[in-house]
């Protein structure tokens, strides 16, 4: 509870705040509040502006975010057959007319929205039988006296919600921690703010929170979102120029005996992208400082080509070159793929997994130790003590989203001055590869080999699951092979081996009981995860059922078929990612999205966008937009920004103010040593501690 003359400072616990308790403070918890400071940066998810509140009498059908204030002409349950509860309808009248406003699914109501109350309800105008219905996205009521901030002529923020907290008390917590009193500094240099027309810190908070207009909370928000992405890109960038500084011991010379031999042995041409992220990777090994890369393309662009002319240039230097992936599946998988391409060039590339004998490992230990192996390919057992290179050159980090930043540095540690390319196979938005990967440079492959055909995806309702699995069987009697993915089960590793274990039997026992199918999952023995893989590489399994662990690293020309249970679990990336699984050949192929019977009309609609396009850079977009940062590798990633005020698409062009900002700054005074600079440094150390070590240094 509030303590009687206490000032009430920032960093205290909510519960000292006037009218919060230790219920409330435990509601306010689930949401990530628990101190004064967490209340007011809860930002509002968006707005209700009831300074523009409109006539009932001049809606029509069609209008988009209306807000009306009305008295409750009558009130009543919707109920359904046999006397079902389906939600509840109030009819809302001013003195220009009426228009009803139906709540599905929330009968509940009837206990809270009463005839002759006053209120206000926002949301879109459409007609229903002839009838005008106001569809209500938010909804409030409204007292007769106009002096509780809650009257028409205010624009009143709406907060994510939390069971037990309705958005009047919650305006009135965020209220209460603004009137405290205290100030919060101001991080942002005076002559930033007038540069860009943004308001002091605690004016922000009070126009995001209080605003008397729209326009005057876009301002705020804006200000606040500047200060987070600016000082994220203050680190970002600061990093990638320290490692940019480093002088390159050793600069590459282009020998290319190694690459014209592989030139003359590649059954395919370059694409156009290949060829121009091959010239940025080798305008980064020639020049005076370490390779810092990203190289992003969408499924099936090429990016291990790339890597492996990369991993030649160093070869032909003397240097030795590593690639890391995330799995043990992917890494036998460029393993495969290398050992193919290098034959002509007699390389035989060094391969090292965790599932390895002792025995083996000592052996491929020895061949990195001594040079032997120019090339090498392992997991992550290739940071542990104990492997040692003898001149470790270029570390390739593959799908680089699954592996901390710390892995990354240990691999590069393995060597002095070790140049650094990372890979991924998941399109990445701009703005996130901005904050996620802002310390590299980026290089993008848009463009697919000639002659793939692009994927033919359909959603399959449940009527036509048997339809679905006749087609599925007649491809694999022609002599084609499928892929069946199982349901995902977030946090629940039991319950999605079962599921899988029942696909299983199902595909197995009742769609092709005349043909071999395997199974191929995370808790599988290495032996028995080899021979389903091998079984189904060389053709004599027709069907593998697994989970997302043949999300990447598996690459069969003559599999046309993906069917994705449970579809609507996974995210747009990873459907795009595992649709990418066929399509490696000039076959047509197919993608079958099959929803779970409980799946809505939002996951049916999310589903469609993969119909319509097979751009995976437009997949990510929306993907991003949907489920924001934290989700969108479908795991909460330790590298990715904590961001509570800006938004990464809707804020891209203050990130880009923001980015622009901070490299004319570290242009400069690239270590902020710099008297007006110094606040910078001192807050930049505040906010990133470890992941600024750079500064000292410098």
């Amino acid at each position: 509870m509030a303590v009687k003359g206490k000032k009430i400072e920032h960093q205290m616990r909510v519960r000292f705040l006037p009218g919060i308790g230790p219920r409330r403070s435990e509601q306010l918890a689930r949401i990530g509040v628990e101190r004064v400071y967490d209340l007011l940066y809860l930002f509002p998810r968006r707005y209700i502006d009831a300074t523009n509140v409109v006539p009932i009498g001049s809606l029509r059908a069609g209008d988009r975010e209306r807000a009306v204030l009305g008295k409750v002409a009558a009130a009543r349950e919707i109920t359904g057959r046999g006397g079902r509860r389906l939600g509840f309808e109030a009819v809302l009248a001013d003195g220009s007319g009426k228009i009803s406003c139906p709540f599905f699914g929330r009968a509940f109501l009837s206990g809270t929205i009463k005839k002759d109350q006053r209120w206000l309800v926002y949301g879109d105008v459409r007609r229903w039988r002839g009838k005008l219905l106001l569809n209500p996205a938010e909804y409030e009521q409204v007292e007769e006296t106009r002096g509780d901030g809650e009257s028409p002529g205010v624009v009143m923020p709406v907060y994510p919600a939390t069971e037990g907290l309705g958005q009047k008390t919650l305006r009135r917590m965020v209220c209460a921690a603004l009137d405290t009193g205290e100030k919060l500094e101001d991080h942002l240099p005076e002559s930033l703010r007038e540069r860009f027309s943004l308001p002091e810190r605690n004016a922000a908070l009070e126009a995001v929170h209080r605003p008397g207009s729209v326009s005057a909370a876009r301002q705020g928000h804006r200000a606040l979102a500047f200060d987070e992405l600016f000082y994220l890109e203050l680190m970002l960038l600061g990093r990638k120029f320290h490692v940019g500084q480093a002088a390159r011991v050793r600069p590459y010379k282009k020998h290319n005996h190694l690459l014209k031999k592989l030139a003359a042995a590649l059954p395919f041409e370059l694409t156009g992208a290949q060829k121009k992220v091959i010239r940025e990777i080798d305008s980064d090994l020639t020049g005076e400082h370490p390779l810092n890369r990203l190289v992003q393309g969408d499924v099936g662009s090429g990016k291990t080509i790339v890597a492996l002319i990369a991993a030649l240039r160093a070869v032909e230097n003397g240097y030795q070159a590593a690639v890391m992936a995330p799995t043990e599946v992917l890494a036998d998988q460029h393993w495969r793929t290398l050992c193919r391409l290098l034959a002509p060039l007699e390389i035989e590339p060094a391969l090292l997994l965790g599932r390895q004998s002792a025995a083996v490992k000592r052996e491929q230990a020895a061949r990195i130790a001594s040079g032997e192996a120019q090339i090498v390919v392992g997991t992550h057992a290739l940071i542990q003590q104990g492997v040692e290179f003898a001149d470790l050159g270029l570390a390739v980090i593959d799908e680089q989203h699954r592996f901390g930043v710390n892995q990354r540095l240990s691999l590069r540690q393995k060597g002095q001055h070790t140049d650094c390319l990372v890979m991924t196979a998941t399109p990445i938005p701009r703005s996130l590869a901005l904050t996620l990967y802002g310390d590299l440079d980026i290089s993008v492959i848009d463009e697919l080999p000639a002659g793939r055909k692009p994927v033919n995806t359909h959603v399959v309702p449940s009527r036509k699951r048997a339809e679905m699995e006749r087609f599925v069987a007649e491809r694999v009697a022609g002599g084609e092979q499928a892929y069946v993915v199982c349901p995902r089960i977030e946090d629940n590793p039991e319950d999605e081996l079962a599921a899988a274990e029942a696909v299983f039997a199902h595909y197995r026992d009742k769609v092709f009981p005349d043909r071999q199918v395997v199974m191929l999952h995370g808790r599988m023995k290495p032996e028995e995860k080899e021979a389903a893989m091998s079984a189904f590489e060389n053709g004599v399994a027709a069907v593998l059922v697994g989970t997302t662990v043949i999300e990447v690293g598996i690459d069969v020309a003559n599999a046309t078929v993906i069917v994705i249970e449970g579809a609507e679990r996974f995210g747009l990336s990873q459907l795009h990612q595992l649709r990418g699984r066929v399509g490696r050949s000039d076959l047509d192929s197919w993608c079958l999205l099959v929803p779970g019977a409980d799946a809505g009309a939002d996951s049916m609609g999310r589903l469609e966008i993969l119909t319509s396009t097979t751009d995976g850079f437009k997949i990510s977009e929306e993907d991003l937009r949907l489920r924001g940062p934290g989700d969108f590798f479908g795991r909460r990633q330790s590298g990715l920004p904590d961001l509570r005020c800006a938004d990464l698409l809707e804020d891209y062009p203050v990130l880009v103010e923001a980015r622009q900002t901070a490299r004319e700054i570290l242009t400069a005074d690239p270590y902020l040593h710099n008297e007006t600079n110094r606040p910078l440094r001192r807050e930049l150390i505040r906010r990133f501690h470890s992941r600024v070590e750079f500064l000292k240094i410098g």
